[in-house]
């Protein structure tokens, strides 16, 4: 009876020392850390989050338009940008979606218009466009796609009319249109096409009538 008894006491003791280890914990993560507000001129709030010891923004922060409706979620630690980041328009549309690491853009990367409709995405690494990206116009149609390398034009181009209808195809070469080109009017009928090289014409190049018939022309005279 006495060792049960011992073991008892010795467990009671255990956890009563656990939750004021806990306790303790908890209070002092409070303690380094205060919420700070941010205002306009006006008194209105600004911003709003958590400060740690060093005055450094760290957890969630909330920033408002002054009509004090958000304009901006997000995280942060140690004063940088970490995880998602949430942008508003003022009649709270959301505007653009971005994923942060260590104050630099990475991943996956949306943008929006004002009514909703999206103006473009595609991914980031290291705050450059990198890969795939699609462009809009407010209509919802395709305006132009292609790749980028650390933020540089790269590869194969399609860009379109407001009215979604091919206009220009190509690539591109260290941001310079290079290669072969075709050129489209608004019905789709190929107008002329040619080669570029570090963005200037080369060669032959050809213009297309309405019939598609194929003529030899100087590429001076032809506007991009």
């Amino acid at each position: 009876m006495i060792r049960r008894s011992t073991r008892t006491n010795m467990r009671k003791i255990y956890i009563s020392f656990l939750f004021l280890f806990q306790l303790v914990l908890v209070i002092t993560t409070q303690a380094q850390t205060k919420t700070d507000s941010i205002f306009y001129d006006n008194g209105a709030i600004k911003a709003i989050g958590k400060l740690n010891d060093k005055g450094v923004k760290t957890g969630d922060w909330q920033f408002y338009y002054p009509n004090n409706t958000i304009s901006t979620k997000g995280n942060y630690t140690a004063g940088q940008l970490d995880g998602l980041f949430k942008y508003y328009y003022a009649n709270q549309q959301i505007q653009a979606l971005e994923y942060w690491e260590n104050d630099q853009l990475q991943d996956s990367a949306f943008y929006y218009y004002e009514n909703g409709q999206l103006e473009k995405h595609g991914q980031y690494k290291d705050s450059m466009y990198c890969g795939k990206w699609e462009f809009y116009y407010d209509n919802g149609k395709l305006r132009q796609i292609g790749h980028y390398e650390s933020g540089i034009p790269q590869g194969r181009w399609e860009f379109y009319d407001p009215e979604g209808q091919l206009e220009q195809k190509g690539s591109f070469k260290n941001s310079e249109m290079d290669g072969f080109w075709e050129y489209f009017d608004p019905k789709g009928r190929k107008t002329y096409e040619g080669n570029y090289s570090n963005g200037k014409k080369i060669g032959d190049w050809f213009y297309f009538n309405r019939f598609a018939k194929k003529k030899k022309v100087d590429p001076a005279e032809l506007n991009d």
